[in-house]
């Protein structure tokens, strides 16, 4: 299934020459998500919650991450947080059918 080493030097190297990039953290952690490295894969989504925190559904995927990396607690933990950040959201904007 295509060159893994490869495409994370290359997603190491988006990261590296733009930290601000979003997109490159949240798309180098569904690469590693989807590559069964669940524990990478949590700490680039919560990376990518960070740069852009209105963005909660990205800590839906972390909560995923986390608990498949074998932390309940931590999931249980990213889980609240990404619920507190939806209800408020859904406050703000109650016509928004995505949240």
């Amino acid at each position: 299934m295509g060159d893994l080493v490869g495409a994370s030097a290359l997603f190491e190297r988006a990261v590296a020459l733009n930290p601000n990039l979003r997109e490159a953290w949240y798309y180098y952690a569904r690469h590693c998500y989807a590559h069964g490295d669940y524990a990478h894969a949590a700490k680039l989504f919560q990376a990518a919650y960070r740069l852009r925190p209105d963005e909660f559904p990205v800590l839906s995927l972390a909560v995923a991450a986390i608990d498949a990396s074998g932390d309940p607690a931590g999931a249980d933990a990213t889980a609240k947080q990404a619920l507190a950040g939806l209800l408020h959201q859904s406050e703000l904007e109650p016509d928004n059918a995505r949240l």
